[in-house]
This record gives structure tokens, sequence and C-alpha cells, in this order.
């Protein structure tokens, strides 16, 4: 995968987020936008300390058509059945990158409420 960040940067920015520096604080630190730092935490698994999920996410894709509990069940038991994200994907009718973000923030979800 092409990325316009290096690995070191990357680590920079997870190691800052988990120390609990918001977006546009690692923005202005490593010069990575806060946009793909965001991704790149989430990707990670990395949160700040005592972050808690909210308690009634909004399952929405910016600018697209909302993601139902529904359909987000049916990915997730997809997942857990061992298909990857890009099939999940091609199953449910949804963009792989949608697949993946939904994911990424359930796990991130039932780790934060089981951790």
């Amino acid at each position: 995968m092409l990325t316009k960040y290096t690995s070191d940067q990357i680590e920079r920015v997870i190691e800052l987020r988990e120390a609990g520096k918001s977006f546009a604080a690692i923005q202005r630190l490593t010069g990575v936008h806060h946009g793909a730092a965001s991704y790149h935490c989430l990707n990670a698994g990395a949160f700040p300390p005592r972050w808690k999920p909210k308690r009634h996410f909004r399952a929405e894709v910016p600018r697209g058509r909302p993601v139902t509990p529904e359909e987000e069940a049916r990915m997730i038991d997809l997942a857990r059945q061992g298909l990857s994200a890009y099939r999940v994907a091609q199953i449910v009718g949804r963009p792989a990158n949608t697949v993946k973000h939904r994911l990424n923030v359930a796990a991130a979800i039932e780790e934060a409420a089981h951790g």
C-alpha cells in the first residue's frame, strides 16, 4: 500500500495519540494531516488514555447512506467467519473502506467495553 507518510511518522502519530494528544496537535507536531492521523490511529487501535466509546455511536457513512445496525451486525458476523473486509464488502454491497472502518470502530468499542 502506498502512503505519503513514513512508518516512523505513523508510529510517532500513534505514540502521540496514546499519550492523549489531539489530532490537531498531532498535525502541528508531525506534519501528518489530522484526517490521516485519525485513520492510522483507528486502524492501529490507538486511543487516548481514558478513552470511552460513545454510548450510541451513529453508524453513518459520510456523504453516503447510513449503515443500518443490521448491516453492521452482518459485517461483523461475516468478518468473524474469517472473510476479508473486501469479500464482506462484496457480499453486503458496500465499499471496502466503509466495511473496514465499521469493523475497526466495532472492534474498538468492544475492546473498550471489555478492557
